[in-house]
């Protein structure tokens, strides 16, 4: 396999979670709108959506997309988005948090693989140091809001802000 195919790959294989990841947003923003929480989760998918764009461009230039992939997101988003709507519980927004973060640092994961490939043209226009520093920026952002969800959801006294 040479090295353009497997550049596409692991691009197309990194789109199939940024759709899951937005789509899980998506169900956030549904679920807690007008909150805290839900404008949070709105203003993140925004930022991942931005992030989308960089990464389906790449995959554009490296072979196009892959529809088979994009169905498996978005049969994989789906599956997580009925979770979410059908637990009231805190424990669901700590595991909806708690995929977010692992995706973004899938995320951060993917850009500096690439930012270590200095032989491929198409590769050079992408600004990978600025693309890590958002990811870890928005890690950051999810752990916040992750680890007081973990408190209202595993600890033993009634969480007095769980709708938050």
């Amino acid at each position: 396999m040479d090295q353009t195919n497997q550049l596409w790959i692991y691009a197309r294989d990194h789109l199939a979670g940024s759709v899951a990841a937005i789509g899980l947003l998506d169900g956030l923003v549904r679920k807690f709108h007008n909150t805290r929480l839900g404008i949070f989760a709105a203003e993140l998918r925004d930022e991942i959506e931005r992030d989308q764009q960089n990464l389906l461009q790449l995959i554009e230039e490296l072979g196009g997309r892959s529809r088979t992939t994009e169905a498996l997101a978005w049969a994989a988003e789906k599956i997580g988005r009925i979770k979410l709507i059908h637990s009231n519980g805190e424990l669901a927004t700590l595991e909806s948090l708690e995929a977010l973060s692992l995706g973004i640092m899938g995320k951060r994961a993917l850009w500096r693989s690439l930012s270590q490939i200095d032989d491929d043209e198409r590769l050079r226009k992408y600004d990978f140091g600025d693309l890590i520093r958002r990811a870890e920026e928005q890690y950051e952002k999810v752990e916040t809001v992750r680890l007081e969800k973990a408190r209202a959801a595993l600890s033993s006294a009634p969480a007095a802000a769980a709708a938050a």
